[in-house]
């Protein structure tokens, strides 16, 4: 009974009736609704027996008697939310234009969480001032802002976009009209036009070096897209060849180019080095381009150049714009020689990446340890990240916070490790691809350590890493970074066998399988 009663009272969507199989949550469409006469003939009246089936327990005391249904208070609340409920639907239909009606808009539960958030912040004071209880609303703000909801409590919750969009468009200046005279001597104000209103709003530098923008992204438009056959993809190849004219011939594009470029800078502002923050840009790329704002831009721009206006092209435009600014601010650190790889060896995960900085710190300490390399210490010391002098100063001013956090980061994910540099952990990355190349996942046949740490170190990429981190001439440097390749792989060749008998195990289950010992005692032999 008070599942479905609950269900009445808790409507929606236009959906959660199919999805969940239950007619109640159903939308109200008229004042004539069956549900309606449930609640008051079948659910009110199952309330009042069951009220008098309790009275009548002559052989309970009367305390035990209440313990047997609802409180009198909770009966007569529910009693007046039906009995309110059954008369809100029937006047609610009788407003003209209403077709349809979700009964869990009357839901009280964000007013109850606020409230309940106010006298939880209050705490003992009951009786707060105006400026009391806006300095709690201030505060609860900005913990709404970034708290997550929790599935505990007596309240839902309200469901909104809590997306905050943030114009880019500049603010209007307020600038003093030039004044001509007329032929009586008289001053007017001189009229604005488009040119004088471009050079308010645009910025020459930035325009100048910048090194895309959408002429150059409808070019490449016209080159590369839409070749395939069929109307739609003409349509819009038709359409970006007169977007093309037009702006060839008027300045006034350059608006619309700094308005997406500003617009997009400011998405990416942060460096996408974790899935996290990738999946936050694409989530406000996926809002823009399903908003008004985003319609809106478009139909102007095609209204201003006067063509026809082509959703296709407008997306097209929009997504290939936004990758190019995204790989032109953020490039990939892979050399020509490792673009004609496949991708499997071109490509490092984010778990990958951070294994290299941890390995980094722990090779450092390894090679530091041994006393054929102490005339060398000077050298291995540069392999570790130069320590700031601002790093003592707690009371200074943070200049790049992003980037404090990062290390911070690193240093946790390292386990408190040495911190090696920025370029000895490029050199180990250019081995680890290096290594891929030469060892791919299909072989099982790695040769000695001896030769593979050689091969490796002969390597064009390995050859430039080490001419970058040998800054002076010393001896011996060759047997050095044979011995760091050597010592990474060794780590590598570990993670990979611990791999394969963790398969070899899963595998034994399901089948009898012979462990084979040759792969080990090789690896322990060199």
């Amino acid at each position: 009974m008070f599942d479905k009663f609950f269900d009445s009272l808790n409507v929606t969507n236009y959906t959660t009736c199919i999805t969940k199989r239950k007619y109640f949550l159903t939308v109200y469409r008229s004042p004539n609704d069956f549900r309606l006469q449930w609640l008051e003939n079948t659910f009110l009246k199952w309330l009042g027996d069951w009220q008098k089936e309790a009275e009548l327990r002559e052989d309970l005391s009367k305390s035990n008697r209440k313990k047997l249904t609802l409180s009198e208070e909770t009966l007569l609340g529910i009693k007046i939310t039906t009995h309110s409920f059954i008369d809100l639907i029937k006047f609610i239909f009788t407003i003209p234009g209403v077709k349809s009606f979700l009964s869990e808009r009357l839901s009280q539960d964000p007013l109850e969480k606020f409230f309940g958030r106010q006298r939880q912040r209050g705490r003992a004071n009951k009786n707060p001032t105006s400026s009391e209880f806006l300095k709690n609303n201030r505060a609860l703000r900005l913990v709404n802002s970034i708290t997550i909801e929790t599935h505990k409590g007596n309240t839902r919750g309200k469901e909104e976009d809590l997306t905050t969009y943030v114009s880019t468009k500049p603010l209007e200046r307020k600038r003093k009209s030039k004044a001509v005279c007329n032929d009586e001597g008289q001053q007017t104000k001189k009229k604005k036009t488009s040119e004088i209103s471009l050079e308010l709003v645009l910025d020459q530098d930035e325009v100048q070096s910048r090194e895309i923008d959408l002429l150059n992204i409808i070019s490449d438009t016209i080159d590369n897209g839409f070749n395939v056959s069929s109307t739609e993809a003409s349509k819009a190849k038709e359409n970006a060849l007169q977007l093309k004219e037009w702006m060839e011939k008027n300045p006034e594009y350059l608006l619309f180019d700094q308005y997406l470029s500003q617009l997009f800078a400011l998405w990416i502002s942060v460096p996408p080095t974790t899935s996290l923050i990738r999946e936050q840009i694409w989530n406000r790329f996926m809002s823009f381009i399903s908003s008004n704002q985003y319609t809106l831009f478009w139909k102007n721009l095609h209204l201003k150049a006067g063509t026809t206006h082509s959703p296709i092209l407008s997306f097209h435009l929009t997504y290939s714009y936004f990758t190019f600014t995204l790989k032109l601010k953020y490039p990939t650190t892979i050399s020509s020689i490792e673009m004609s790889r496949s991708p499997e060896t071109s490509h490092l995960q984010y778990d990958e990446e951070n294994a290299i900085w941890y390995i980094g710190g722990y090779i450092i300490r390894q090679i530091k340890k041994r006393s054929q390399y102490t005339h060398l210490h000077d050298m291995i010391d540069s392999f570790l990240e130069a320590e700031s002098d601002d790093d003592d100063d707690v009371g200074g001013d943070i200049k790049d916070s992003q980037d404090h956090a990062q290390q911070w980061l690193n240093l946790i994910n390292r386990g408190g490790l040495l911190k090696c540099s920025n370029d000895f952990y490029q050199l180990l990355r250019c081995v680890e691809f290096e290594m891929k190349a030469i060892l791919p996942p299909t072989s099982s046949n790695i040769g000695e350590l001896g030769v593979l740490s050689k091969t490796i170190a002969e390597k064009e990429t390995v050859l430039e890493m080490w001419k970058i981190l040998q800054n002076y001439d010393t001896e011996n440097t060759d047997k050095l970074k044979e011995e760091i390749i050597s010592i990474y792989i060794k780590i590598r060749i570990k993670a990979y066998l611990m791999k394969s008998m963790e398969a070899l195990k899963k595998a034994k289950e399901k089948k009898n399988i012979q462990k084979s010992l040759s792969f080990r005692s090789a690896i322990n032999n060199s």
